[in-house]
């Protein structure tokens, strides 16, 4: 998700960055629960829980026997937009929880888009000044 085309991988030049847009979903997949239906029960949340970790597994297998010399450290391959499709999914059915969120829905809301505006504001940035002056 942090991957710019011919500009290169953010992590490597802005390592705080990388955790943002998992904040900003986890913030917003726990925090909407405004009278919604409760998805699953516990052992629902337990069953996809085990299929996420599975399949992630298995993608991580995959690319190792396919990609990765023998004896590697990291895993040739391996990238986060294959595990995008599973995260929505698995935080929709793991964080309806019981509970109805007092905060409004607005402020949830301009809390998710400042901290996606931060990013994008801090991203452009810095491949702007990085660009200019390299």
């Amino acid at each position: 998700t942090m991957f710019f085309a011919y500009l290169g991988n953010a992590k490597f030049w802005i390592p705080l960055l990388s955790g943002i847009p998992l904040i900003c979903i986890l913030l917003v997949s726990f925090g909407d629960n405004f009278g919604r239906k409760i998805i699953g029960g516990i052992g629902g949340k337990i069953w996809s829980l085990i299929i996420f970790f599975v399949t992630v597994l298995l993608i991580v297998l995959a690319l190792y026997v396919d990609y990765t010399p023998v004896g590697l450290n990291t895993i040739n391959g391996v990238q986060e937009r294959y595990l995008v499709p599973l995260l929505f999914p698995t935080l929709a059915i793991c964080t309806s929880l019981p509970f109805k969120n007092r905060m409004g829905e607005s402020l949830l809301a301009g809390i998710a888009l400042s901290g996606s505006t931060l990013l994008l504001c801090i991203t452009v940035f810095a491949n702007v000044t990085r660009h200019l002056f390299a």
